[in-house]
């Protein structure tokens, strides 16, 4: 058999799992856009977006 094909077989047994982890980040990076863009977060992330330009020194 060929090495190529060989190594395909056993990347292959692991589909599943890849899959599985696959839909997990997807869905952990749309709640993730959910969240950012929810209306109550709004203030927090303006007042966050602004700090870098606050002269306050602590």
């Amino acid at each position: 058999m060929n090495p190529i094909f060989k190594e395909v077989a056993v990347q292959t047994q692991h589909g599943p799992l890849m899959g599985g982890l696959t839909l997990l980040f997807i869905a952990c990076f749309l709640y993730w856009c959910w969240w950012a863009f929810w209306p109550s977060h709004r203030e927090s992330l303006d007042a966050a977006a602004l700090l870098p330009l606050n002269d306050d020194e602590v």
